[in-house]
């Protein structure tokens, strides 16, 4: 666990919210007060440009864009979108990411097929029939 004097950070966003509700007491109750990043998270969890983004990104190294912007809005080291992408522990992020991407799967296997066997190929198409951003509500 790496410390700043202004910002602690952890490598796992639940060994942070982990820290803090071991902190309080058991009759404080805990949620929101323990998991202030839950407002940050909230504000990419149900941005529908960011959910077109991870819903479509056609490989898995493409989310490290989401996860970079997500981790600096959460005042994380530069690594912790490697550790997200990458790593075997599953984050709560990295959860989210998993079932957001299972459950748009046959939107994002049929728009990749139409790209790719599209001819003569033209690199603009990708963009012009992306499904629109309320399609992931």
């Amino acid at each position: 666990m790496a410390t700043s004097s202004a910002n602690p950070t952890f490598k796992y966003l639940n060994t942070r919210w982990d820290v803090r509700a071991a902190r309080l007491p058991v009759e404080a109750g805990r949620g929101l007060v323990v998991l202030p990043e839950a407002v940050t998270l909230a504000e990419f969890l149900w941005n529908l440009e960011w959910r077109r983004h991870v819903a479509m990104a056609e490989r898995n190294f493409e989310l490290g864009r989401f996860y970079q912007h997500v981790g600096r809005r959460l005042g994380q080291p530069d690594d912790f979108a490697h550790t997200i992408a990458w790593g075997r522990h599953i984050d709560p992020l990295k959860r989210w990411v998993i079932a957001h991407r299972r459950r748009h799967t046959p939107t994002r296997v049929a728009y990749w097929n139409r790209v790719h066997n599209h001819r003569p190929y033209n690199r603009f198409m990708a963009e012009a029939i992306l499904p629109s951003n309320s399609y992931f509500k």
